[in-house]
């Protein structure tokens, strides 16, 4: 697989991420997360997702075992 270059062409005044010439000016991978930039879309920054209260799946099996 071919390396590629990215070209930077700037930063947000916000958050700082770099802004990317291939991608039209914006970030590359995704969102910064930071309320007010300009690259974060309209709508909820923050999805409610639930946890599990016995930690991860792999915890719950070393608990279970015991």
């Amino acid at each position: 697989m071919a390396n590629s270059q990215l070209n930077i062409v700037g930063t947000c005044a916000i958050c700082e991420i770099n802004l990317w010439a291939e991608h039209n000016n914006g970030p590359a991978i995704f969102p910064c997360g930071i309320k007010d930039c300009p690259y974060e879309p309209d709508g909820p920054q923050n999805a409610d997702f639930e946890f599990s209260l016995g930690g991860s799946s792999l915890a719950q099996l070393i608990e279970g075992t015991d």
